[in-house]
């Protein structure tokens, strides 16, 4: 697992920096899932959990793109969240939506997200 994120849990707050903006979106960790790779985390969360916009496969190889060999061997994790109020005890970056592996941060409750991004972020 990534180092920064050991100790991560349930009722922590996440807070993501919209990329190339001083925007920031705090969200509440309901669930952390710890998975050995990507494909297992979308084959067990459903791909459609992740991404409902991309098929497993694309979902996959967007992953692996962005995230080589050596950063899936530290394993992913799906982090299901809500929007929060409380203040930041981690942060990220990425972009806003309301799915969406890694450096995104949703609208509404996300029923899976994973450390990989598929939006660049890391």
């Amino acid at each position: 697992m990534y180092p920064h994120l050991n100790g991560l849990g349930v009722g922590d707050t996440i807070r993501f920096r919209v990329k190339d903006t001083d925007e920031t979106r705090d969200v509440k960790v309901l669930r952390v899932t710890e998975y050995p790779n990507f494909a297992a985390l979308l084959d067990r969360e459903g791909p459609e959990n992740v991404n409902p916009t991309a098929t497993r496969d694309q979902q996959l190889t967007n992953i692996c793109t962005i995230y080589g060999p050596e950063k899936e061997v530290l394993g992913a994790l799906a982090i299901e969240n809500a929007p929060s109020e409380a203040r930041s005890v981690v942060t990220g970056t990425g972009t806003s939506s309301p799915y969406g592996l890694g450096g995104t941060a949703g609208a509404g409750r996300s029923r899976a997200r994973a450390r990989a991004a598929q939006t660049g972020s890391a």
